[in-house]
């Protein structure tokens, strides 16, 4: 839902499943251009440490950010709540 959430609010995202993205998923967004990652995981300590995971993993090949955001909060209840700080930080 979080991914549909940004979505409708006029901001492109791709949603991982939990806080995980393999060489496939890398891959393919290689294939269309990818040359930065801004990495938006749930604030709390799983998805902060997805998060410096991917971005260790992957910072070698592309420009990766981590989008941090309240713990206890995840995306979609920003993109319902404060999308405008959302936006911001997105862009």
């Amino acid at each position: 839902m979080d991914v549909w959430n940004l979505w409708q609010n006029g901001i492109d995202a791709v949603g991982a499943i939990g806080v995980g993205l393999t060489k496939e998923n890398m891959d393919l967004l290689l294939k269309v251009g990818c040359k930065k990652l801004k990495i938006l995981f749930d604030g709390d300590r799983p998805g902060l440490k997805g998060a410096r995971s991917i971005a260790k993993k992957y910072g070698n090949i592309v420009d990766v950010e981590i989008i941090r955001i309240p713990d206890g909060k995840d995306p979609g209840d920003m993109s319902k709540s404060q999308i405008e700080e959302l936006r911001h930080k997105l862009t």
